[in-house]
């Protein structure tokens, strides 16, 4: 039997529970004193982080800017456009700034001022030029400075260049196209000047393969993000250049030469370049003697193959005064020729850069000839030494003297 009575047993009970209570009643408290204390710590390290931010209690130079980024909006083509960033010295020693440069020579930058007090504040100084630069354009800055956490700072802008009258693209090239088909590109010309951009005359120099004419003209479709042309009501004409069928084969330089009513910008030109093939294509596409030695023969071989499957025999080659030997090889497609040529230079060639051509002549019904440019890249041997002579062997111009024996008496 317990020696506990029962109202003394529940009383024990009750006391039991008040000192659970209580000691749930500390662990909250010292659970909420532990956590005013991590706030009041980190209140302290973010006042900390600040003044450091600010350049208090800090025995070093700070760089500070009013932004690192911006926004110059919108330029016509053609304009300066100034800009400044504002620096500020925020730490407790003097701020030397050693260097500033842009991204591009498009770019010109200077500090009024490169050394400033604590406290002091300066203006770094830009010019953009926008000339040639159409579209979106996005330019960097590099400040140098004596500040130890920024010692090479970058601060950005970006505008949009645009053009009151844009040509894209910038250039027309056929490249390797073939006379057996009509072969077409387009240009386009954006206007967004205050008059409608009539077109006067258009015409093509320099070689007479390609044709040009206006395709379309309209208006210009809007493109409300600005990042391509217009943002603006403007007109937008279409050319269309061609190359017909059986022009002659080869590389041929040109330029399209637009006359506008624009009074700044009258005539526009374009350079145009093409490369036109026929339905014969030799590979590689020249012969070319690399490191050749006067003297010594050297052999290249060439593929001669038709595109469109029509079968063809080389039937000879027109060399003119080129040393060149030549040998057909063998070929199990029709539509596939084989060819290797020697080249042996003479034994007096100079050294550097030899150049010629020969021609193919073929059975193909639209393409019987074949020019083949020949290269070559000349090294002559390097001459020997002259021997020297022998020391046994007399010069020409010295007395021979004969040795005198005495006899005896």
């Amino acid at each position: 039997m317990s020696k506990w009575t029962k109202p003394q047993r529940l009383s024990r009970v009750a006391t039991n529970r008040k000192t659970k209570a209580l000691g749930g009643v500390g662990w909250g408290v010292g659970c909420l004193v532990l956590l005013a204390v991590g706030i009041l710590g980190a209140g302290t390290a973010g006042a900390q982080e600040q003044g450091a931010v600010e350049g208090k209690d800090l025995n070093r130079p700070v760089i500070d800017f009013d932004t690192k980024s911006k926004d110059l909006g919108r330029v016509e083509e053609g304009t300066k456009l100034e800009f400044y960033y504002e620096i500020t010295n925020k730490g407790n020693e003097p701020l030397k700034i050693s260097k500033v440069k842009g991204s591009c020579g498009c770019t010109n930058v200077r500090v009024e001022k490169d050394e400033l007090a604590p406290g002091e504040i300066t203006k770094l100084l830009g010019v953009f030029n926008s000339k040639g630069r159409p579209g979106l354009q996005t330019k960097t800055i590099t400040v140098t400075s004596n500040d130890p956490r920024q010692s090479n700072a970058t601060l950005t802008f970006k505008t949009y260049v645009s053009q009151e009258i844009s040509v894209k693209p910038r250039s027309i090239g056929f490249y390797r196209v073939s006379n057996e088909a009509l072969t077409t590109r387009t240009l386009q010309i954006d206007s967004t000047a205050d008059i409608p951009l009539e077109i006067k005359d258009i015409k093509v120099t320099g070689t007479d393969i390609v044709e040009a004419r206006v395709q379309s003209q309209g208006p210009l479709p809007l493109d409300r993000d600005a990042k391509t042309s217009g943002t603006k009501e403007g007109t937008r004409t279409v050319i269309e250049l061609s190359i017909q069928p059986g022009v002659p084969i080869g590389r041929q330089r040109g330029k399209l030469e637009i006359t506008t009513n624009h009074p700044k910008k009258p005539l526009l030109e374009v350079p145009i370049s093409a490369d036109v093939t026929g339905d014969l294509s030799v590979s590689p596409r020249l012969l070319f003697y690399n490191r050749a030695k006067p003297g010594e023969p050297a052999t290249r071989g060439l593929v001669v193959s038709s595109s469109s499957g029509t079968p063809f025999n080389i039937t000879g080659v027109e060399a003119g005064d080129v040393p060149v030997t030549w040998k057909y090889g063998e070929s199990d497609k029709p539509e596939v020729q084989r060819i290797t040529f020697t080249l042996t230079l003479p034994e007096d060639q100079q050294q550097g850069g030899y150049n010629a051509q020969i021609t193919l002549k073929t059975d193909h019904p639209r393409q019987p000839l074949i020019e083949l440019p020949v290269r070559a890249s000349v090294r002559r041997p390097k001459p020997d030494k002259a021997a020297k002579p022998a020391e046994d062997e007399a010069a020409p111009d010295k007395p021979q003297v004969s040795e005198v024996v005495p006899t005896n008496p």
